[in-house]
């Protein structure tokens, strides 16, 4: 007789799918909806800042005069591209004698990414 009812309880402590689908079913669709919008929303932002770094990289490799270099600082103003293009312009102004706006383009470099390699370089400038 013991035996019996150990047998009857085992029969209904078995796990049944049906009854947790229904009882728990919706919290896990919500998780799982949710999981997937955070995924697809890393995913959209993750592919936004490599397309805007190529597009800052391309603009700089065209950039060939200071209005060209200071539109490249002015779009994208806190990459590392903003910082090669400071220098760049820094080094325009400087050969092109104009000493003032060279020396203004170097501080811009040194207090805007004061942690970039050119940053030190700068301070000769």
């Amino acid at each position: 007789m013991a035996r019996e009812a150990q047998d009857d309880l085992r029969i209904t402590d078995q796990f049944d799918f049906e009854i947790f689908w229904d009882k728990h079913g919706k919290q896990i669709t919500g998780g799982v909806i949710a999981v997937a919008a955070f995924g697809l929303v890393l995913l959209y932002w993750q592919h936004q800042t490599s397309f805007q770094a190529e597009q800052a990289t391309e603009s700089l490799a065209h950039a060939r005069d200071s209005g060209s270099l200071q539109a490249v600082v002015r779009d994208f103003p806190k990459s590392p591209v903003a910082a090669e293009a400071l220098a760049r312009l820094a080094d325009l102004y400087y050969q092109n004698g104009r000493y003032p706006e060279a020396a203004n383009a170097y501080q811009s470099l040194m207090s805007d990414f004061p942690s970039h390699p050119l940053a030190v370089s700068s301070k000769i400038g």
